[in-house]
């Protein structure tokens, strides 16, 4: 893959079509639910110059959130590693309100409990955005950095 482009402008262009090549990808009938999620943690960390990504799948049965997919991450996490999904948690929060949860800098940020996994990946920056299918929260996609959120970092696209 090419280097993220430097100009703002060039980076709407890159996401707004890593977004369009994804929503391609999610209307295949062949492809599983399983490569479209890892897909979308290589995608989001692509498109926003990021090291990891992953996805968060909410597990009714153990309340709890599964990392289903990722891009980054040691061996072992992926498939076998769990996060809260109670509101002190960042992705369980944007699960409950289905809103988007950005934290600028995990070691000024207080409110939070933090996951043991972030500090093992020197994570400083996080943004938890809600997976949302047939108007139900299905789990959280969330792009990680060990630089302080910067510009690049937004998941908008308008």
């Amino acid at each position: 893959m090419e280097t993220v482009a430097a100009t703002p402008e060039d980076n709407k262009r890159l996401r707004q079509q890593v977004l369009a090549d994804f929503g391609k990808d999610a209307l295949d009938p062949q492809l599983d639910l399983d490569t479209l999620m890892h897909q979308a943690s290589v995608r989001v960390a692509y498109a926003l110059n990021v090291k990891r990504a992953k996805v968060l799948k909410y597990r009714a049965e153990t309340a709890d959130l599964l990392i289903v997919a990722g891009v980054g991450w040691r061996d072992g996490v992926v498939g076998k590693y769990r996060l809260s999904a109670e509101f002190a948690s960042p992705p369980g929060l944007a699960l409950q309100t289905g809103q988007p949860v950005a934290i600028g800098d995990i070691e000024a940020e207080a409110s939070f409990t933090q996951s043991p996994l972030l500090s093992e990946h020197e994570v400083r920056n996080l943004v938890n955005v809600p997976i949302i299918l047939d108007s139900i929260t299905w789990g959280c996609l969330r792009p990680t950095a060990s630089s302080l959120i910067s510009s690049t970092m937004t998941m908008s696209t308008s």
